[in-house]
């Protein structure tokens, strides 16, 4: 029988510090859930020039909502990451520059970093216990990943990694 705790409690030390995401087999991100306090004080930071326009009941514009959103990535939600290259082939040091310019250039990545954050599945225990359970499994080929899964060519597709205490 399923607990409704099997199927909604989080690891709260891993929103807080971050978990890693195995993106590819080869691309891993350590994200931390957006509604961490860690990430909470650093929207409240990056708002904080724009109170007046956000306590009267209006949205930011465009440009600024869009600019807030990338810093937040880049300083609170991508904590780190592995197998991360550059146009040309060359590893990308984890650094708040490197995220900011890469999440600028990526849309698309960016998205896809604030979509995980957002998602208690990211930080389930019982998915990291899964994931545990599936790494350990002998891989069926080069093209799987670490967690014996066949290889999706969807975007979304993840699958968490072991939590590592490194970070930028």
């Amino acid at each position: 029988m399923t607990s409704i705790y099997d199927l909604f409690e989080t690891d709260p030390e891993f929103e807080a510090d971050g978990m890693w995401v195995a993106y590819t087999p080869d691309i891993q991100f350590k994200i931390r859930r957006s509604n961490s306090d860690a990430s909470q004080k650093v929207l409240k930071k990056l708002l904080a020039p724009y109170k007046s326009i956000t306590r009267s009941g209006r949205d930011l514009p465009a440009g600024i909502s869009t600019e807030v959103e990338r810093q937040w990535a880049a300083q609170a939600l991508l904590v780190d990451w592995r197998g991360v290259t550059g146009r040309d082939g060359a590893a990308l040091d984890c650094t708040v520059e490197n995220r900011l310019a890469v999440l600028g250039e990526l849309p698309d990545m960016q998205r896809e970093i604030a979509n995980l954050a957002g998602e208690a599945e990211t930080f389930r225990r019982e998915q990291l216990e899964d994931d545990a359970k599936n790494s350990a499994a002998p891989s069926a080929g080069a093209s799987e990943p670490r967690d014996g899964k066949p290889k999706s060519s969807s975007p979304s597709a993840k699958s968490t990694v072991s939590p590592s205490p490194d970070g930028c």
